[in-house]
């Protein structure tokens, strides 16, 4: 994640990302989803791993929305790039935000959304649902949010340990949501 990044030296290796695509698509896998932490932190390591995959696979990836621009949305598309799923847990900026560890964050999920509706990629939102969620009015907003955004879909995660959150297990989802 970009806020718990301090070294790429523990990367795997893109020759090894490489040879690892080519292995899927041979083996007849549809989709491949590109992600694991934000993909925009080396963007040119990750549009070489996006050109490297097959036309004929259906492209995903995961972002927060830093680093996309609209020149970047449109080469991804241009290399094959189907959807996108865009990280926004909430649709107050601040708090949104604040969960992000960023004052920008916001702001970069929704011109990311713009950028890759612009140029043409399936665009989603996904989320984290916040404890306020469990309250349907307060998920209503977020829904309302996405619909003015012009989202394809919402994918609702359940909490798993990664980035900041590495220290704790899966969050089942609650029955409200």
């Amino acid at each position: 994640s970009t806020n718990s990044r301090t070294s790429t030296d523990d990367d795997l290796s893109e020759e090894l990302l490489k040879k690892t695509i080519r292995q899927v698509e041979s083996l007849g896998v549809p989709t491949i989803i590109l992600h694991g932490g934000e993909p925009f932190y080396r963007y040119d390591r990750f549009r070489r791993l996006v050109d490297h995959v097959a036309h004929s696979t259906c492209l995903w990836t995961f972002t927060s929305g830093y680093g996309v621009t609209l020149e970047r949305a449109r080469e991804l598309k241009e290399l094959g790039l189907f959807g996108v799923w865009v990280s926004l847990d909430h649709y107050e900026p601040e708090v949104h935000n604040r969960m992000r560890g960023h004052g920008q964050a916001f702001d970069n999920a929704c011109r990311a959304v713009e950028f890759f509706e612009q140029v043409g990629v399936y665009t989603c939102l996904s989320l984290i649902p916040p404890p306020d969620f469990q309250n349907r009015h307060e998920f209503t907003k977020y829904y309302d949010l996405a619909r003015d955004l012009g989202v394809a879909e919402i994918r609702v995660m359940e909490a798993k340990p990664s980035g900041r959150e590495a220290c704790r297990g899966v969050t089942p989802h609650s029955d409200a949501l």
